[in-house]
């Protein structure tokens, strides 16, 4: 999203023009879900990306009526069908795509491309989440037109905004207000976590220079020393000296990530004790060793006021089994934990989310287009048969005492 707003800035500085393309309904499976943008521009050049190269092509002939007649169009793709299709694409993603195309004309329609980026400004930008509305289809003479956008806060549905959705939708919703009906694209928008990172070492500016290429805002956290220079992390939005052991002056935008790799038993003790209390932070992440880990947690759990109910925001040891002791993998591994955390999604082989094959019978039979063979699994075994995970195993008891 921040390279659609950074080329959405060039394009009103240039004054060009360019069309928006937003994925708005999906069926069945597809490269990119709802709300994927990109921007085709009139000489033919994509920023960004809506599928993997089946739907792109065939798009810049479609907002070639875009440019022409500013009219906002939709445009629909089953990618479900065979080689016979009349647009001739035949890529069988196995689903149906819908598009939006919309124009964005600084010169000619400048009110309506400051309105286009001003709602682009603003999911970078805000710290509360909110609904995102944009009307696709609306009756004629009614006070909505097709492009027309809507912000909905969390006030304005707990005051029964009719226009109001549930957290979990994305995508094409039919809405009635002041008795006109209406077809919009909602999105809930919520910004990028915040990461502190608790340390200063080797490790520390690689995983910063990675949550930086993932559009996390990262910020370095440690006392004053040498190694504590903005000079040495250069992909970190900031560098915030504390009082050696005081980590309690983090910012409090909600929904924050906090990892913890300072490589000394007595800081990582104290930095744990005081985040996991902290309401605002999602996440909890500390690196080392079990026995290391369990030191740490049974250090957070004597103190006083402790509950053990903050556990559930504790990642430790932290990261997803990939494999690979480098240090470059050891980033990897944790920024796709937190990835996979803040989706809601357990981080396992998308291989074996569906279906685990029981036999190489099961296997053959799949190939040759049969049914779909192998055991379903819950998303509890899923948990334990693909992170290896079990409540057994963990570290701390219900109490929130640590175990043997």
């Amino acid at each position: 999203m921040r390279a659609i707003i950074a080329a959405l800035r060039r394009c009103q500085e240039e004054r060009r023009s360019c069309v928006i393309a937003t994925i708005i309904q999906v069926e069945g499976s597809a490269y990119r879900r709802e709300g994927a943008r990109c921007l085709i521009h009139v000489n033919g050049e994509i920023t960004g990306i809506l599928s993997g190269g089946c739907l792109e092509e065939e798009l810049r002939l479609q907002v070639c009526t875009v440019f022409a007649d500013g009219v906002p169009k939709r445009v629909a793709y089953d990618l479900r069908a065979g080689e016979d299709e009349p647009w001739g694409l035949g890529q069988g993603c196995n689903g149906a795509v819908t598009i939006w195309l919309e124009l964005f004309d600084p010169v000619l329609r400048p009110e309506a491309a400051a309105v286009m980026l001003a709602d682009g400004e603003a999911r970078l930008t805000s710290e509360i989440p909110y609904w995102a509305l944009m009307v696709v289809s609306a009756e004629t003479g009614g006070p909505y037109r097709p492009g027309d956008r809507l912000k909905i806060s969390e006030e304005d549905r707990q005051l029964g905004n009719p226009l109001a959705a549930p957290d979990t939708v994305t995508g094409l919703r039919s809405v009635t207000i002041e008795r006109h009906s209406l077809e919009v694209f909602t999105e809930h928008i919520r910004s990028e976590p915040r990461l502190y990172i608790i340390g200063v070492g080797a490790d520390v500016e690689l995983l910063s220079r990675l949550a930086g290429l993932m559009a996390w805002p990262a910020t370095v956290v440690y006392h004053q020393t040498s190694r504590a220079d903005e000079a040495m992390f250069p992909a970190a939005e900031q560098v915030l000296h504390v009082p050696r052991g005081d980590f309690s002056r983090l910012g409090e935008r909600p929904g924050s990530y906090a990892v913890v790799m300072t490589h000394q038993l007595e800081l990582d003790q104290e930095a744990v004790r005081q985040l996991l209390p902290m309401a605002h932070l999602a996440y909890v992440g500390v690196l080392g060793s079990r026995s290391r880990i369990q030191r740490i947690v049974t250090h957070a759990a004597t103190a006083s006021g402790f509950r053990a109910e903050w556990l559930h925001k504790l990642h430790a040891p932290i990261g997803l089994d990939i494999g690979g002791g480098t240090p470059e993998t050891i980033s990897l591994s944790i920024m796709s934990e937190m990835m996979a955390h803040r989706h809601g999604r357990l981080g396992g082989s998308l291989r074996d989310m569906g279906m685990l094959l029981s036999s190489a019978e099961d296997e053959a039979r799949l190939v040759a287009g049969g049914e779909e063979p192998g055991e379903k699994v819950s998303r509890e075994q899923r948990s334990g048969r693909i992170l290896g995970w079990s409540p057994e195993l963990s570290p701390v008891s219900q109490d929130g005492r640590a175990t043997e």
